[in-house]
């Protein structure tokens, strides 16, 4: 199964897209400005759906980090 990655993953429709995402199987790459919001949701997902979950810090502002963000997924 592939990952999916959500971006802004701490906004309510970024943890709902994770949550049926991570129900159906996939594998979650969360992101977001503040990594230690993610931290429950990562938590969620590991116990509620068993799937692989990874969390990334992420500023979409911060242009010149973008490319080194991707490279390092």
């Amino acid at each position: 199964m592939a990952n999916v990655l959500i971006l802004g993953a701490t906004s309510d429709i970024g943890v709902a897209l994770a949550k049926q995402f991570a129900a159906k199987g996939y594998d979650i790459d969360l992101a977001s400005r503040t990594v230690d919001d993610l931290k429950p949701i990562k938590a969620d997902i590991l116990i509620r759906y068993r799937v692989s979950c990874s969390i990334h810090s992420f500023d979409a502002l911060d242009y010149k980090s973008h490319l080194d963000f991707f490279n390092d997924l």
